[in-house]
């Protein structure tokens, strides 16, 4: 990359690999760049709205959504907009601003995915879906065993992916029921059907898959790789 960053957002759409924010060597950043896997080249694109670090960067529709993160006050106004979402489009070279999307004003963005054409993302063991129109997202199940059991326990540090219409649960990490201050560190796979029918959306029903093989805990990243 021309400038050096860590916790940005980055996706790919197409050949492209989009990287926005972040923290530079002493700042945070609102700077964009794209990578041509063509040309083997970094170029810069228009820079964000707002300065973000550990922002959420994902592709939907051909654009690149930032989401979240920890938001620096700029020239664009005093107040802090840390629930909002900048979206990228590749053929205006502009940044549309959506204020107040995210969930929690108050953390960063939790795993979040594209699953029949919308967000899906993971906020408080629930499964949630954005709706553009509206601007609203809607609770459409909840985390692998957690439900609406008195006894479940946050699950955190897993990774989340969609292939097709189905959803994976990888790994992660959740308090433990003996002992509050301990963590039980998982290896699980799980995986749940969102297709639509008939218009309507079917609710998590989460089955187990093949567990992951000497590894287990906090998944640092994942990816998506089609062979």
């Amino acid at each position: 990359m021309n400038t050096p960053r860590s916790w940005f957002a980055a996706t790919v759409i197409g050949n492209y690999v989009y990287v926005a924010g972040g923290q530079g060597k002493d700042r945070f950043l609102n700077s964009v760049e794209v990578y041509d896997l063509e040309h083997d080249s970094w170029s810069y694109v228009p820079s964000m709205i707002l300065i973000r670090s550990s922002c959420r960067g994902l592709a939907l529709k051909g654009r690149f959504w930032v989401i979240g993160g920890e938001i620096v006050r700029n020239q664009y106004g005093g107040k802090l907009m840390r629930g909002s979402a900048e979206v990228y489009d590749p053929e205006t070279c502009s940044w549309t601003m959506i204020p107040e999307m995210w969930l929690d004003t108050e953390k960063v963005p939790g795993p979040t995915t594209v699953l029949c054409g919308k967000l899906v993302s993971i906020h408080r063991s629930k499964v949630m879906m954005y709706e553009n129109d509206g601007n609203c997202w809607c609770h459409i199940g909840y985390l692998p065993d957690a439900g609406m059991q008195v006894n479940s326990y946050p699950r955190f540090g897993f990774a989340m992916q969609s292939i097709d219409d189905k959803l994976y649960i990888v790994g992660g990490v959740r308090a433990s029921r003996q002992c509050q201050h301990c963590a039980q560190t998982l290896n699980t796979t799980e995986v749940c059907d969102l297709s639509f029918q008939g218009g309507i959306l079917r609710i998590c029903n989460w089955q187990s898959r093949a567990s992951m093989d000497g590894c287990e805990g906090n998944v640092l990243a994942s990816a998506i790789i089609r062979i």
